[in-house]
């Protein structure tokens, strides 16, 4: 079963070599990936909509544990682009409360309006 929906597509979006990776459609129970064509990895995600783009922030998981938090951006809903890392994981000190090894489930994000971060 696909939902299919139309939307406008940005002009820059899944150009990756000869392979166009641009969404035009939700198929739910297929593997969504960026428009890089890697897998999008922001679990138990929030999207927030800000200065005319959707911002997917979620836990990015590694083969055991979290790795910290992933931003992806989108003008449409369909096509992400990854931004990077919000937040990493913490390598260095394992007492901290985001050491390598921990649970970052359901990040949030806020907005910040006295620094407008």
């Amino acid at each position: 079963m696909s939902v299919t929906a139309r939307a406008q597509q940005p002009s820059h979006a899944g150009q990756t070599g000869n392979r166009d990776l641009t969404r035009h459609q939700f198929t739910p129970g297929e593997p969504w990936h960026d428009v890089e064509g890697n897998l999008i990895n922001g679990h138990g995600a929030g999207i927030l909509y800000s200065h005319n783009r959707y911002y997917w922030c979620g836990e990015k998981r590694g083969q055991s544990a979290s790795e910290g938090v992933s931003v992806y951006s989108s003008a449409d809903l369909y096509n992400w682009k990854h931004e990077g890392l919000a937040l990493a994981a913490d390598r260095a000190n394992a007492a901290n409360g985001i050491a390598r090894g921990c649970v970052m489930e359901r990040p949030k994000v806020i907005f910040n309006k006295r620094t407008g971060k």
